[in-house]
């Protein structure tokens, strides 16, 4: 369950899958150390919530200091009103 919604056990599996690959590959490459404070720019798509989403799972756990900026790219016609 993640905020009252039952999540079928598929998607449960291949979410494990991703987070354990992106920290696998920011522990292979080096990329960050505990007590970094990375900042995550979100446009309000999915791919950028979908960004947010695995650093915030990971953080606590690498002990990472997570902020968010939110960024219109003006790419999309609604990406204004995802800002408010």
């Amino acid at each position: 369950m993640e905020g009252g919604v039952a999540v079928p056990l598929r998607w449960q599996k291949e979410r494990f899958l991703v987070l354990e690959k992106v920290r696998l590959t920011l522990r292979r490459w080096n990329m960050l150390a505990r007590g970094d404070l990375v900042l995550v720019a979100v446009s309000g798509g999915a791919d950028s919530l979908g960004l947010l989403d695995v650093m915030a799972q990971l953080s606590p756990r690498m002990d990472l200091r997570l902020h968010v900026l939110h960024v219109d790219h003006g790419l999309r016609p609604e990406s204004g009103e995802d800002a408010e």
